[in-house]
């Protein structure tokens, strides 16, 4: 099924948000720290709109909340070759064990952390795990992703609560990157949320946009072509 236009794909994301209202309790700083993923999202001749419509996709195949497509944000700036010198790669920012057990090629052939198919499969199927484990609480999740399961698992237990019973903002034992990580996700919501009541936005959005070629190696579209290379 082709991803259609972007406001088609914006649309889905919208619809499948788990909190689809902004809080006014939203970071003002974490507002303007990514106050332009918007923009590159609408960019005409960026790679973003057709990555993250690729993973607003399977998010709502899997059906997953569309939050957790704004974690590349976080993650890598929506750049799937993005790479830390810390050793996470991707669009993800997998770590090497993390995504062998996720069973993302990696070897002499290449570095399937870098293809944002591959890497997407994985992050979706990690994070219909860890959202089924934290009783479909998508902040828990995240903070899971961030943290690590057994950390956020420990911290629930220490309170003697339960996912869906539990303020995520007030668990002991949590750092605070990982409270900073949740607020970010919020914030870009907003971001996005007030992005949508500008007209001038919404028609940057209106554009076909290309499927991504599941093919190793394949370019995104939009990516400028190597000479001699087919």
């Amino acid at each position: 099924m082709p991803a259609g236009t972007g406001r088609d794909v914006f649309e889905r994301f919208r619809s499948g948000l788990a909190d689809a209202r902004c809080s006014t309790r939203t970071s003002q700083r974490w507002r303007q720290h990514y106050a332009g993923a918007a923009t590159r999202l609408a960019k005409r001749d960026g790679q973003t709109l057709p990555v993250f419509a690729h993973v607003v996709d399977s998010l709502r195949s899997a059906r997953l909340p569309t939050e957790y497509a704004l974690i590349p944000f976080v993650e890598s700036g929506y750049r799937p070759q993005a790479r830390n010198p810390a050793g996470p790669a991707g669009l993800w920012q997998f770590v090497a064990p993390t995504a062998r057990r996720l069973r993302i090629p990696m070897g002499t052939a290449g570095d399937g952390r870098l293809s944002p198919v591959e890497s997407t499969r994985a992050a979706v199927e990690y994070l219909k795990l860890l959202h089924k484990r934290f009783g479909g609480d998508w902040r828990l999740a995240a903070m899971a992703y961030n943290a690590g399961e057994h950390r956020v698992a420990k911290a629930l237990r220490s309170q003697k609560g339960a996912p869906g019973q539990t303020d995520p903002a007030s668990l002991e034992g949590i750092p605070g990157s990982t409270r900073a990580y949740v607020e970010k996700l919020d914030a870009l919501a907003c971001v996005m949320d007030e992005a949508s009541t500008r007209s001038e936005w919404l028609r940057a959005l209106d554009r076909p946009v290309r499927r991504l070629d599941p093919r190793p190696g394949a370019a995104l579209p939009g990516a400028p072509t190597i000479p001699g290379r087919s």
